[in-house]
């Protein structure tokens, strides 16, 4: 992973520290979105709807997309986020997330910082709630989502590559820091 990539994700999750640290305990650290399409998929397999994409502000060039359990399997999601990621040339992480942890909240609402958009500049990112029913999903392709909010590297294999970073990841929550 280069030092650019790494410097992205501390920029992700530092955004996500203004409201104090991660939620869960500490996680282990190691763009105006456009309409995605589902990656083809094997005929037995059942077709999955993309992720829904989120609110961005408008200029920075990355891609934020909400996965959720009723649009279809982990794997299918990730299947045509890598597609789709790729297609823009852009590095796909997936993040872990709640709607009622403030650190998330905060990651959220800081989206609009000109710094943070330059921060995120090449990545994909799929943000998946941890409130949502995902069984073993998360936890069998090596998404641990115990320390919110975290982000993970996505490998080809749609699993986690082990480069995690959490809310632990840096010093003082100002955005200097953050980008």
């Amino acid at each position: 992973m280069t030092m650019s990539t790494r410097r992205h994700l501390l920029a992700l999750l530092a955004a996500s520290a203004l409201a104090g640290p991660a939620c869960g305990g500490k996680a282990a650290t190691g763009p105006a979105p456009e309409k995605m399409t589902a990656a083809p998929q094997d005929e037995a397999a059942p077709q999955a709807e993309a992720p829904r994409e989120a609110e961005a502000p408008a200029g920075p060039k990355h891609t934020l997309v909400i996965g959720k359990k009723a649009d279809g399997s982990l794997k299918s999601q990730l299947a045509a986020a890598q597609k789709a990621a790729k297609e823009r040339g852009q590095r796909l992480f997936v993040e872990l997330h709640a709607d009622w942890c403030e650190p998330c909240q905060a990651l959220a609402k800081s989206l609009g910082d000109p710094r943070m958009a330059k921060a995120f500049d090449g990545t994909y990112i799929v943000r998946f709630s941890v409130e949502e029913a995902w069984g073993s999903e998360l936890s069998d392709a090596g998404y641990d989502g115990s320390a919110i909010p975290v982000f993970y590297e996505v490998g080809p294999d749609l699993a986690s590559t082990g480069y995690t970073i959490g809310g632990d990841a840096w010093g003082d929550n100002i955005p200097a820091n953050m980008a």
